[in-house]
This record gives C-alpha cells, sequence and structure tokens, in this order.
C-alpha cells in the first residue's frame, strides 16, 4: 500500500519536472531564443566567416600576382578549386544537382562575379591589399541604396543618412584628384558595385534554389569564362 502510494505521489512529479525546469531555463535572460533571433545569430556568423575567407582568397591572389602570376591565371585557379570543392561537397551529401528555377539569373550572377573577381584581381596589382579591402568594404552600402530599386525594399532617413556617410567615407579612402589616386581605386569600386548586385540577385532567388545550387552554377559560368585565356597564360 505504501509502495503504491510512493509511486502515485512519484508520477506527477515526473510529468511536472521537465516543464518545471523548462521555466526555470527560460527565466534565465538569454537563454530562450525565439528561431528568427538563432537565425539572425547565424548569418552574423556565417558573414564573419565569409568576410574571413574573402581576405584569405585576395591575400592568396595579391601574393600569386606579386609572384608574376596573370591576373587570367589566377581567376582560373580560383574557379576551377571552387568547381571542384562543390562537386564534392555536393557529391558528398548526395544532393548533386544542376537544376535551378531562376537559370538565367545564376548564369548572370556567374558573369558579374566573374567580372568582379577579374577586375579585383587586376586592382590587386597596383593597390595595397588594405586600400582594395577598404573600398570594397563600401559594398552593403551600395546593397542598401540600390535594394529600393531592385528588391522594392523601404530604407528608412537613418539608413538613407548611413549610406551617405559611408559614400563620403569611401571618397576619403580613393581621394580623386589628389598625389594619392591611383586609377586602380575606380576599378575596386566598380567590384564594390558589382559585387551589390551580385548579391541582390542572389538574395532575390535565395528562397527557391538550394545554396549548393547557387553555388555550382556561378562557379560553371566562372570557369567556363576563365579557360580559355587561363589556359593560354
Amino acid at each position: 500500500m505504501a509502495l503504491r502510494l510512493k509511486r502515485t505521489m512519484a508520477a506527477p512529479m515526473q510529468l511536472w519536472q521537465p516543464k518545471v525546469i523548462g521555466l526555470l531555463f527560460m527565466a534565465i535572460p538569454g537563454s530562450a531564443q525565439s528561431p528568427q533571433t538563432d537565425n539572425v545569430t547565424t548569418g552574423i556568423v556565417l558573414m564573419i566567416g565569409a568576410v574571413a575567407t574573402f581576405t584569405v582568397i585576395d591575400a592568396c591572389a595579391k601574393y600569386l600576382l606579386a609572384s608574376a602570376v596573370p591576373p587570367m591565371m589566377v581567376v582560373f585557379a580560383r574557379y576551377s578549386l571552387s568547381l571542384l570543392y562543390v562537386l564534392g561537397l555536393m557529391w558528398w551529401t548526395g544532393t548533386l544537382t544542376f537544376k535551378s528555377h531562376h537559370p538565367r539569373l545564376q548564369v548572370l550572377r556567374g558573369v558579374l562575379l566573374f567580372a568582379s573577381t577579374l577586375m579585383n584581381f587586376i586592382a590587386l596589382q597596383y593597390l595595397r591589399l588594405d586600400q582594395t579591402s577598404a573600398i570594397f568594404f563600401s559594398n552593403p552600402l551600395w546593397v542598401c541604396a540600390l535594394s529600393p530599386f531592385l528588391l522594392g525594399e523601404q530604407i528608412g532617413p537613418r539608413r538613407w543618412a548611413a549610406v551617405v556617410i559611408g559614400f563620403l567615407g569611401v571618397l576619403l579612402i580613393v581621394r580623386p584628384g589628389a598625389d594619392g589616386f591611383h586609377w586602380a581605386m575606380l576599378l575596386s569600386v566598380t567590384v564594390a558595385v558589382i559585387t551589390s548586385l551580385y548579391q541582390i540577385i542572389t538574395r532575390k532567388i535565395g528562397g527557391r534554389d538550394p545554396a549548393l545550387v547557387s553555388l555550382l552554377l556561378p562557379s560553371m559560368v566562372g570557369t567556363a569564362l576563365a579557360m580559355p585565356m587561363g589556359i593560354a597564360n
């Protein structure tokens, strides 16, 4: 009888214990995050990783260009290695496919990325890595400025003010008309604009095409465009 009573009293405790622990855990500041917050945090971490990767790519390109390797050959190496990596990753995960809901936009993304990569590597022949990186960081400003016209997104007065201040910062770095100005800086500015168009198109089609497909198709386009001159060099 005593054993049965003990089991009867323990059953509600076993049912309520996880709920009580969960409530206590949610009461801790910062312990309960919504899925939207988790997505934003993941996006920030991935963006930091992407910027770090781009910096490593530019540093490697700068080293190769300083070793008298032609820019087109560096571009071809960058795209061929990227293509092999994405193909291997898709094969390993069992997601190898070339199907896209927006094939024309994917091709356009590939052309834009190829053009920006080539111009960036040419600019690296004449500019320091910190100069090209500083000018390239104006890319979010161009995205913000073009989003209302290409994506229909609303930009408030504060963001427009930030864009104007950011552009003034770019002019401070480029210093047109000054003794430190070099024509290759205009290439870096063009790279930032073209990359912003690339990112806006990526934003437009990102909800339908898988991420790996959006990596694969532009890599194929870039490899095809760089291959003739890359092999010739």
